[in-house]
């Protein structure tokens, strides 16, 4: 039979054992880690493409300068909400997981607990089972005190055979005192382990109590981990149910504005077409070679946009074209450096050529360079020569026109457009750096800025072959 301290050592290992597996529930969140990574990575990636789509969106949105107000409005929130909307996902799916790991982790601590609380349950039946043997075996001690006290049992050699009437009183004798002797040994012994089992069962009782104690305090936490993770997962699903809602209603608004704009564009082509040809009739270009000069531009804007298209589908970009795109009969590099620049500080925010329309999808010339001019900024003649006109032009705002004379062989032209206010009027004389006028943002434009445009014999070329 094991001895006591044996059975001490494995029942204390024991005790070791089931407090470590009734602690185990920590263990929850690393086997869910990998998931939570995997959905933070997610995140990470939607959060990446988000800002690399705003940034692509400025450039967009600079294409979109002449056209609606209202309807530039509603593409930037409809493109920044599709690209927010990604992230929201993301969040939604990661506040989500998050949520079923504490979950899971509240039911794995539920039923620790209950494990828990059932071990102590079997401990305490027990302990009260052990302490009843433990009094029997007290009693049984105890009475065997009493007999010796009487001397109810002979124990010696001597003492049973001096008392004994003949020789199987003597092997009567004997006996019995040999099953006292084992019954005291039994009793002994059983009051021992009783003793041990006790002190044992209450090792494993406390260290139960500690373990319930520490899965009560789990517990807690994990309510607040859980009411956390459920708020963070609504505050996600709202946010996306209001991105979608943002982005059906900006859908709506650009549906809705379309026509319009596909009107205005149709005046502003019209708007430019009537400031090409007033300009030629200016210079005394006869029909003839007005119409030449149309066909030859329309031909190589077409070929441009042929072009622009295949590039356009082969990469998934919707940037316009370079200096080429104008069509007109003289891009060269003719007159270089004869214009000089028409603000102080000048920074291109849209350069000549075509540009698809993201709303609208289709190509129209961006027929000159935008320059950044914040409301009220000087704007200067960009060459000497005499002010054709200072007035209100549709579309192009408040315009100054300024006739250059002939460069190179050609008629050369600038135009100053959005103004907020004159600074000359028709028929002056100005020299390159002269004040014309202050930019704005009158006309068919989004924002103030200062839109500039070249004509060689009528026709719009790049600025930036000129200055």
């Amino acid at each position: 039979m094991p001895s006591t301290r044996f059975l001490s050592r494995i029942s204390k290992a024991a005790s070791a054992l089931v407090v470590g597996a009734l602690l185990a529930a920590t263990a929850v969140t690393g086997a869910h880690a990998d998931d939570l990574a995997d959905l933070e990575a997610k995140l990470s990636k939607a959060r990446t493409n988000a800002k690399t789509t705003k940034s692509q969106l400025s450039s967009v949105m600079e294409d979109l300068e002449h056209s609606d107000a209202e309807l530039a409005k509603a593409y930037e929130e409809l493109e920044d909400t599709r690209a927010q909307i990604p992230v929201a996902k993301a969040e939604l799916e990661k506040a989500n997981g998050e949520y079923e790991v504490a979950q899971r982790e509240a039911d794995t601590i539920k039923g620790r607990l209950a494990n828990a609380r059932e071990e102590r349950t079997s401990i305490a039946t027990k302990i009260t089972e052990n302490e009843e043997n433990t009094e029997r075996a007290r009693r049984g001690i105890a009475q065997m005190a009493r007999d010796y006290a009487a001397g109810n049992f002979k124990v010696t050699s001597v003492e049973i055979m001096v008392g004994a009437s003949d020789f199987s009183q003597v092997m009567a004798d004997y006996n019995l005192s040999q099953t006292a002797l084992r019954t005291e040994a039994d009793a002994m012994r059983a009051l021992r382990e009783a003793n041990a089992i006790a002190t044992n069962m209450q090792v494993r009782l406390d260290a139960t109590e500690e373990a319930i104690s520490a899965l009560q305090e789990q517990a807690a936490e994990n309510v607040v981990t859980t009411k956390t993770a459920a708020d963070a997962a609504k505050a996600a699903k709202d946010k996306l149910e209001s991105l979608e809602s943002t982005q059906t209603k900006a859908a709506n608004q650009i549906e809705a504005r379309k026509q319009a704009e596909l009107d205005r564009q149709a005046e502003l082509v019209a708007e430019q077409d009537s400031l090409t040809d007033d300009i030629q009739k200016l210079i005394g270009l006869t029909k003839a070679e007005r119409d030449r000069i149309k066909k030859e531009r329309e031909e190589a804007q077409r070929k441009e946009r042929e072009r622009l298209e295949r590039e356009r589908k082969q990469n998934g970009t919707t940037s316009g074209g370079g200096s080429s795109s104008g069509g007109g009969t003289s891009t060269g590099a003719k007159g270089r450096g004869f214009l000089g620049y028409p603000t102080a500080n000048p920074h291109i925010t849209s350069s000549y050529g075509l540009r698809y329309h993201p709303v609208l999808h289709y190509w129209r010339l961006h027929a000159g360079t935008d320059f950044r001019a914040y409301c009220g900024t000087p704007i200067y003649a960009a060459g000497k020569g005499t002010v054709e006109w200072a007035y209100m032009r549709a579309g192009f705002g408040n315009q100054v026109m300024i006739n250059h004379g002939t460069v190179d062989g050609a008629n050369l032209m600038t135009s100053y457009n959005h103004l907020s206010r004159f600074a000359v009027h028709s028929g002056q004389s100005v020299k390159k750096g002269d004040l014309v006028g202050y930019a704005g943002a009158t006309g068919t434009v989004t924002a103030c800025h200062l839109h500039f445009e070249v004509y060689v014999n009528g026709s719009t070329v790049d600025p930036m072959t000129r200055l």
